[in-house]
């Protein structure tokens, strides 16, 4: 299953997340692997192999844990070309929203025809993964994002998109007061929203817990670990 080509795709890593249950009194961005890696610079190794545009999207007030990088410090010799941006989110304290509308509208300008969402504190996701994800959007012309679903309900904070119709909505709802990131993407309407069953062996591999987040300490080393069934 191939992804889309990396020229046309933006990765977007929404480095806001509180990491209040951490007592750290900063972002999740600044949690770091055993290798002492933070977790926005594993977000970003992990999009940069799918992805040639990298938008990190932040509070204005928020230093990040490292510069956006050049490729040598993405683990990977031979990383692929790329460019980096960092947005600001609209509003302090108003959830994913916030950021995530700036970082579509900064994909739009690079031209990508697709976006890659991805929280912070979500997994180190697989090339096969995010092709998986991608998928749908060519079976179906009219739909604009997926989203996978899990027994708990949309898992909009890992998720793929076609960055100008997605942003032209978001941003709407956004300017009417709208905040909620779910409601967000349910505006978008059945037709232009595809959910992915992640209790679909054939559609997800993985499986549900494999889109598990970090909410506690505990939660580091099992989300963070690669899933050599993931393809």
């Amino acid at each position: 299953m191939d992804s889309p080509p990396r020229s046309e795709v933006a990765g977007i890593v929404l480095a806001g997340g509180a990491g209040t249950r951490f007592g750290a009194g900063r972002s999740k961005a600044w949690l770091t692997t055993a290798a002492g890696d933070p977790l926005l610079q594993v977000a970003l190794a992990s999009l940069v192999r799918v992805a040639e545009w990298l938008i990190v999207a932040a509070p204005v007030d928020m230093q990040l844990p490292v510069p956006l990088p050049a490729p040598n410090e993405l683990g990977a010799e031979d990383a692929p070309p790329f460019a980096t941006a960092r947005v600001h989110d609209l509003a302090a304290d108003e959830g994913p929203l916030a950021g995530l509308i700036p970082a579509l509208e900064q994909a739009m300008a690079y031209g990508a025809t697709r976006a890659y969402i991805l929280a912070v504190d979500m997994p180190r996701f697989t090339p096969g993964e995010f092709a998986r994800l991608a998928a749908p959007l060519d079976r179906a012309p009219g739909a604009v994002a997926v989203v996978p679903r899990t027994p708990a309900g949309l898992e909009p904070m890992f998720s793929c998109v076609r960055p100008a119709p997605v942003a032209t909505v978001f941003r709407a709802a956004w300017d009417t007061g709208g905040r909620a990131v779910h409601a967000a993407f349910r505006s978008l309407g059945p037709d232009g929203l595809i959910e992915l069953d992640t209790t679909d062996p054939a559609a997800w591999p993985g499986g549900p817990a494999r889109l598990r987040s970090i909410n506690v300490p505990a939660d580091l080393p099992s989300v963070l670990a690669e899933d050599g069934r993931a393809t």
